[in-house]
């Protein structure tokens, strides 16, 4: 199978593409450069002028015990990473949640509303569990992954997960989690309710 070819079938087999219909792809040429641009400026800002980072973080680890390994980490080799590691966590939080209201709404006026949805297929099921996996993963590398051989004098790629690269790494991460998630939720629906309609 031709690159061409693959790019084509996964397309054809997304729930919710972003050209899904003219005004929907219209909104997301526009709507996701933009979007990025203001992600980053938040999650710095966040870091930045948060009053109580340190808490924030102790307060992520004791409640959310999945992040724990991450942050005893972070408190040992690299500690200005551990100070807002509580911070880019709830900005991730924030920037997912708000990327699925506005992805959503925006979606029930370009597609829904106009019933212009794309039908569904097996395909479509496929395409949904790879990416649910990949998504675990991303998760997994951007916000868990601690590296057994890390040394602090060659930081290597977990330089990516220290201040100041890693907001901005969470941010972009966070709003690709959030859009494929989203368009996890859109197939599910699709596949049990709108199977038979076909887009215009």
């Amino acid at each position: 199978m031709s690159k061409g070819t693959f790019r084509e079938s996964a397309h054809a087999a997304e729930p919710a593409p972003y050209d899904e219909t003219e005004q929907y792809r219209q909104f997301n040429n526009v709507f996701i450069p933009i979007w990025f641009g203001i992600l980053v400026v938040f999650m710095y800002g966040l870091c930045f002028f948060y009053p109580s980072p340190e808490l924030l973080t102790e307060q992520v680890g004791r409640n959310f015990p999945i992040f724990q390994d991450r942050i005893s980490f972070l408190r040992k080799f690299h500690y200005a990473s551990y100070l807002t590691y509580g911070t880019v966590v709830f900005g991730s939080l924030c920037i997912a949640v708000a990327h699925l209201i506005i992805n959503f709404a925006a979606y029930w006026i370009c597609v829904v509303k106009p019933r212009k949805y794309k039908r569904v297929s097996i395909d479509t099921a496929i395409w949904m569990i790879s990416v649910l996996l990949a998504l675990i993963f991303l998760f997994y590398g951007c916000f868990l992954f601690i590296s057994d051989t890390f040394n602090p004098r060659r930081p290597g790629m977990m330089r990516l997960f220290f201040w100041p690269n890693f907001p901005c790494i969470a941010a972009i991460a966070a709003a690709v989690i959030a859009h494929l998630s989203f368009s996890i939720l859109i197939g599910c629906i699709k596949l049990f309710t709108w199977r038979d309609v076909k887009n215009d």
